[in-house]
């Protein structure tokens, strides 16, 4: 892939550092609060930010988030936090970068 700064491979550094670009991107659900006190989707939820999802996303070729990203989406559930807070940071931002912003939503 080549977005402007030179060819990158694909691979799992280069989708965490942000430099392969355009192809990466995070996959995000959003769910609201009175739906989230359904049983099944609490259930999805809780599956979609657990080890078992995270097996079956590289099992797809997929890149999984680091573990501390999905703790950190568990605790926000848990606090039934809403919003997004991936919408501030311009794109090829490093997921290292994401991971400290949600820290501080749950700080």
């Amino acid at each position: 892939m080549d977005g402007g700064k030179g060819c990158v491979a694909p691979s799992r550094d280069s989708v965490l550092n942000g430099t392969y670009l355009p192809l990466s991107r995070p996959l995000f659900i959003y769910v609201n609060l009175k739906s989230l006190e359904r049983k099944e989707v609490r259930d999805f939820v809780d599956f979609y930010l657990s080890p078992a999802a995270r097996r079956a996303i590289r099992s797809t070729g997929y890149v999984e988030l680091p573990d501390e990203a999905y703790r950190i989406g568990q605790g926000l559930v848990a606090r039934k936090k809403t919003g997004s807070f991936f919408t501030d940071l311009p794109p090829g931002t490093p997921l290292a970068k994401f991971i400290e912003e949600l820290r501080k939503e749950v700080q």
